[in-house]
């Protein structure tokens, strides 16, 4: 029953998905995607989700021609920002400097690329039927393990499905951040779905699922992540209700500052009282405040990859520090470009495609979100499926895409 289901579910997407099929090899991508954060199902520090996204690319490579992109151009830059950061590591900071993290970076960068390269030359529906597809299929494999770790193992082929005991699903991965971030990206794209008008009963329910599991890994980030997205999402909504959409944006962010500015204590005091509730979230808040010690050492080049709290022995659990420790200036203003020209690109292209970055870009303020494959393969995909809408309505007007 569940096969039909599915079958029903991804087969008929859309007004015109009935004329387009994914195709075979696609299928590799989420394939790729549903085994991303199983990290605890690895062979040294390579598991099935790194072997076939990497397949998947390589074959995505026939008649191959470097397309330049904002991605490309963002990771050339960044890893030179981190060959340059590791060289001044290795006079000032050697302890900390972490080499085989660069192999991490070169393989994200590859699988990041190919992703965008590979699907944004597809029609736009094509691409949404795939990244509904890959939210469909990732959703529903974690509902299978979730209710295998009841009936019949706490481990999937060795893979824990639980962190801690029972008390946090971790979904076959070491940690529940892992699993947590797939969530997060994955309820957003299915909610953009039932906005859409694609199923809406079907896809709301497999949202609640990506909601519900979320909240079994207990991950404070991952909440924080989905209320940011929220937020954003309620905004917009207020702004598009009217005819004069400036003035209410004017209004409404107007409204939002002064309630900040007068709450601001409650605020603050809210804040802290939620980091507190969070066991480990002090010792987080220790790890930041590290930041200025590993600055000065190299302020404009960093100190590249590896691990520059508390003197070598942690890293800092936030991407933005992370990238500013390993690569200085220099690569987080990189980083601040290439975010900048993401969302601008999504908000031209489909602003509720914007919600799914914000949930990803969130949960980096409390992990290393930017080094999960996941990560990668979400944003590559909606980058994708931007610049087919993008194409699309140049080719052949607005009237043939989403408003």
């Amino acid at each position: 029953m569940k096969i039909n289901f599915a079958g029903y579910y991804l087969g008929s997407l859309g007004k015109n998905s009935a004329s387009v099929h994914i195709k075979a090899w696609d299928y590799l991508l989420i394939v790729a995607a549903c085994f991303a954060p199983m990290t605890g199902w690895r062979l040294g520090h390579i598991g099935p989700g790194e072997a076939v996204c990497l397949l998947w690319c390589i074959g995505s490579m026939r008649n191959f021609k470097i397309k330049v992109s904002d991605t490309l151009i963002f990771f050339v830059g960044f890893i030179c920002a981190l060959l340059l950061g590791s060289a001044i590591g290795v006079f000032v900071a050697k302890n900390e400097l972490l080499f085989n993290q660069m192999l991490t970076w070169l393989y994200l960068a590859f699988i990041s690329v190919m992703t965008y390269q590979g699907l944004s030359d597809n029609s736009r529906e094509y691409n949404e039927k795939l990244l509904i597809a890959m939210a469909f299929c990732t959703v529903l494999w974690q509902l299978f393990l979730y209710e295998y770790s009841f009936n019949v193992d706490r481990e999937f082929f060795g893979a824990p499905l639980w962190y801690g005991g029972w008390r946090r699903y971790a979904g076959g991965a070491t940690n529940p951040h892992q699993v947590a971030l797939l969530f997060c990206g994955m309820l957003f794209i299915l909610l953009r779905s039932a906005f859409l008008k694609r199923h809406i009963i079907i896809s709301i329910a497999v949202a609640y699922a990506s909601y519900f599991l979320m909240g079994k890994t207990e991950s404070a980030t991952g909440m924080m992540s989905i209320v940011l997205a929220a937020l954003f999402l309620l905004y917009m909504f207020v702004v598009r209700s009217g005819k004069n959409r400036l003035a209410i944006a004017a209004l409404l962010t107007i409204a939002i500052i002064a309630i900040i500015i007068i709450m601001r204590n409650k605020i603050y005091n809210f804040i802290m009282d939620w980091i507190r509730e969070d066991k480990n979230g002090e010792d987080r808040l220790e790890l930041f405040s590290m930041i200025g010690a590993a600055f000065k050492k190299s302020p404009f080049f960093g100190l590249g990859p590896g691990v520059h709290s508390r003197a070598g022995r942690l890293e800092f659990h936030n991407t933005y520090l992370e990238v500013l420790a390993a690569t200085g200036i220099l690569g987080t203003a990189l980083f601040a470009s290439y975010t900048k020209k993401v969302f601008l690109k999504l908000y031209i292209a489909d602003w509720r495609l914007i919600p799914i970055a914000i949930s990803l870009y969130a949960y980096g303020f409390a992990g290393f979100a930017l080094r999960r494959l996941i990560y990668w393969i979400i944003l590559a995909t909606i980058l994708a499926l931007a610049e087919s809408i993008m194409r699309e309505r140049m080719e052949f007007g607005s009237g043939h895409l989403i408003e």
